[in-house]
């Protein structure tokens, strides 16, 4: 994370972690602070500058206005040809299944689009969302999303892509299940699972920006929890950010590539993305139960726990109905 002054030049500080704080047992992360260290040299130095992000007619969506279709549709229509692509997604609830779309990005590694599906009408607490669109916008941009998305030819990066998946899936924006997919936040788990995962951690470490993260503890209520902040979230804070979240995806996992590489952990790192497109289809399609033969199991469990209750009741001399075998003194005296 980089700060420096709003509106004066003034000095680029990088925040980091205390001393003393390593020193406490906390030493996973020493190398955070070497890190921090070593980024800001870069930046004395001139062998780094702090992250700007291109993201399509910010000023408009920063004032709460969506960018215009046919700019989008421009974009989409450039992003065909990108051979590395970076997406994500803001619902309404955690759940993915159940939260509505509010907005959705797309990066490639120049610029960046915010597309808006809803936006407020009103406060939160007496407001509501309608289209960001007309139908016929919105029906020509859902069709250049899909197949921007679905296109074999791009690289998709995502943080925690099962969830994106899911929310692409339940909402008919994109089917990215068979896509070729790095996953930032698996691929800093495969090189350092002792640490945080969030992308406000990644983008603190890996990125060289601001921390745009704090406009969704400023963008609702104090005592607003859990996904209820990005239902109550302003379109003026929310679509920079959902932006913004995608844009830096492109340094972190980059970053990361290059870490797992140099410590030779591909092969598990791929193995765990097959596992994960496994449990994705086992939450969005659910687990086949079959009530039969979970009753002939059932059966047969409790026949070999009466014959064994039987067997343990005759070592301690007991009758089996008295048998408690979480009894530590019976269990003792068989």
């Amino acid at each position: 994370m980089v700060v420096q002054a709003a509106k004066t030049a003034g000095p680029i500080v990088v925040p980091s972690l205390h001393p003393a704080f390593i020193f406490r047992g906390k030493f996973q992360y020493e190398g955070v602070v070497a890190g921090d260290l070593q980024k800001a040299f870069d930046l004395a130095t001139g062998a780094r500058r702090p992250d700007r992000w291109k993201i399509l007619c910010e000023e408009g969506l920063r004032a709460g206005e969506p960018p215009p279709a046919r700019e989008v549709i421009a974009f989409l229509k450039r992003a065909r040809s990108a051979n590395v692509l970076a997406t994500d997604s803001e619902t309404t609830r955690e759940n993915p299944l159940v939260g509505r779309l509010r907005c959705l990005s797309i990066a490639t590694r120049t610029e960046t689009v915010v597309i808006p599906l809803l936006r407020r009408v009103g406060g939160w607490k007496k407001g509501h969302f309608e289209p960001a669109y007309s139908a016929p916008e919105e029906q020509a941009i859902r069709r250049l999303v899909r197949e921007v998305l679905e296109s074999p030819r791009s690289v998709k990066r995502l943080q925690n892509a099962p969830f994106d998946t899911l929310v692409y899936r339940a909402h008919e924006v994109a089917d990215l299940t068979k896509a070729k997919i790095d996953d930032t936040m698996y691929l800093h788990h495969t090189v350092l699972p002792e640490l945080p995962h969030k992308l406000a951690f990644l983008e603190s470490i890996y990125g060289c920006g601001p921390n745009h993260k704090q406009v969704v503890r400023e963008g609702a209520d104090a005592d607003t929890k859990g996904s209820e902040k990005f239902e109550r979230m302003a379109d003026k804070d929310l679509w920079p950010y959902n932006g913004i979240d995608s844009a830096c995806l492109h340094p972190i996992a980059d970053a990361l590539l290059s870490e797992v590489k140099r410590a030779g952990l591909r092969e598990v790192y791929d193995h765990d993305m097959r596992l994960a497109r496994v449990t994705l289809e086992m939450r969005a399609r659910g687990i086949t139960y079959d009530i039969e033969r979970a009753r002939y199991y059932r059966r047969m469990l409790n026949r070999v726990a009466r014959y064994r209750l039987e067997a343990m009741a005759g070592l301690a001399g007991l009758e089996p109905v008295k048998l408690r075998p979480n009894r530590g003194s019976q269990v003792r005296q068989a």
